[in-house]
């Protein structure tokens, strides 16, 4: 019995992430409080009367750590969420920071900035992200899963500044009562795409295109998504509030052309003389 006790300890502590029954992804070493840190310059309170979660950044370069406010991370300890309110801006949101808690998750203002947020950080099909949701305008990429089973309540902004979308980024996202709006070019097709490819390990035939489909759906629906017009960079329900370049001028929630270049010019014109526009050469 000795050496079946040792061996089970040696197993557990191989294989941390079994040792616990109802960890998923392996527990923090410390039980759950109702405030303290969750991450560098990131503090937390849990109001116990209105199921509240607070989450405020308290300085530059603010995260919150991996699986802090899962369920999947916690031996029986943590309590029913059913509201969780950001406060300020954070540059990153670790994965699973906020999978599975089944809350209605929104800005303290109605607005949440997000940046690169980690795989599965608000899903798993029980999350809801409320009111404005903006990707920043600091990052280029939207990271694998970070919309990951994520419902939309509200309105996802996304601008130009997001060159690519990580793989499954909008896997069973679905849109309730929102919309999406968009200024990278060809957005709808770069979001349809981010559903796996036979290159990645993980491919899964059916659950690819069923993730396509999905996707095809909302893209195509005018009540769900939206592609900015030419020239913006900041597309939101307001119109465009900033155009990509200077040979844009914005205008009553417009980018309008100014400036083109002569092969531009060139296309843009035809022989028709009632089809005219000033050319500016610089």
């Amino acid at each position: 019995m000795k050496h079946l006790g040792f061996f089970n300890l040696v197993l557990c502590l191989a294989i941390a992430d079994n040792c616990f029954a109802n960890c998923k992804y392996g527990c923090f070493e410390e039980e759950w409080t109702n405030e303290g840190s969750c991450g560098t310059n990131c503090s937390y309170t849990y109001d116990i009367t209105s199921q509240t979660l607070y989450v405020t950044s308290t300085g530059n370069n603010s995260s919150v750590v991996e699986g802090k406010f899962s369920s999947e991370y916690y031996e029986d300890t943590l309590p029913t969420i059913k509201n969780v309110i950001i406060d300020g801006e954070f540059k990153s949101i670790g994965t699973h920071a906020f999978n599975g808690i089944g809350a209605t998750i929104s800005g303290k203002n109605g607005s949440i900035v997000l940046p690169a947020n980690g795989w599965n950080s608000f899903g798993n099909r029980v999350n809801t992200l409320q009111g404005d949701i903006i990707v920043s305008d600091l990052i280029n990429r939207i990271g694998s899963g970070a919309f990951l089973f994520v419902k939309i309540d509200g309105t996802l902004v996304i601008p130009d500044n997001v060159e690519s979308i990580g793989g499954n980024a909008f896997f069973s996202t679905s849109i309730v009562n929102g919309k999406i709006y968009c200024a990278v070019k060809d957005c709808a097709q770069k979001i349809i795409d981010s559903c796996r490819t036979s290159t990645d390990p993980t491919y899964n035939e059916a659950a690819t295109e069923a993730c396509r489909s999905r996707l095809a759906a909302i893209v195509a629906d005018e009540n769900k998504f939206e592609q900015a017009p030419e020239g913006c960079s900041y597309w939101s329900s307001e119109g465009c509030s900033k155009c990509t370049n200077s040979n844009y001028s914005l205008e009553y929630g417009y980018c309008y052309r100014k400036r083109y270049s002569l092969p531009e010019a060139d296309e843009a014109t035809s022989n028709d003389t009632e089809n005219m526009i000033e050319w500016i050469f610089e």
